[in-house]
């Protein structure tokens, strides 16, 4: 590598570096807490949770499964909710391509717009909040509240399991 290619090689990596973009950092952690309470609902289905972790599951995976044992709500329009960001995230975390993250933004809008429509009908400038890291907050937020109610759900179904298997 020519040292002007060095040169400005380093200067890009630094710029990238120096900037701290709240978009990508509101993105990545609102993932984060998201796959958490992922985890947890998963540790609740299986006896040996340390396999979860050696089955090196990805995120659409744990979502797909956690789907597949909500009784009653695998089609929730939530779950969609949580797939967009998860999209979003991996727009952030695989690529520096701006275009690329601004079609994730659109894409993320338009699944935040379409669950938010009971929501906004009682309080209509949610939608039109022009800040797009205020939405993702919120939409993270939803996400949360519904797997948290799913969580207590399936600790629910794992105290029963552990009941049952003390009769035995």
């Amino acid at each position: 590598m020519a040292k002007t290619d060095q040169l400005e090689f380093l200067t890009r990596f630094n710029e990238l570096l120096d900037k701290i973009d709240l978009t990508a950092l509101t993105v990545l952690k609102g993932h984060l807490v998201i796959e958490e309470r992922l985890n947890t609902i998963l540790e609740h289905y299986v006896f040996n949770a340390d396999r979860l972790d050696t089955a090196r599951l990805s995120f659409q995976q744990k979502l797909e499964l956690c789907r597949g044992f909500a009784i009653g709500k695998s089609d929730a329009s939530i779950w969609e909710l949580i797939a967009v960001v998860n999209r979003l995230r991996n727009a952030y975390a695989h690529s520096l391509d701006a275009s690329r993250h601004e079609k994730a933004l659109q894409a993320f809008d338009q699944a935040f717009k379409r669950e938010m429509t009971e929501i906004s009908a009682k309080n209509p400038q949610v939608l039109d909040s022009p800040d797009i890291v205020t939405k993702i907050k919120m939409a993270c937020a939803m996400c949360l509240g519904y797997l948290r109610r799913f969580e207590e759900d399936s600790k629910r179904y794992r105290d029963t399991v552990d009941q049952l298997r003390k009769g035995y």
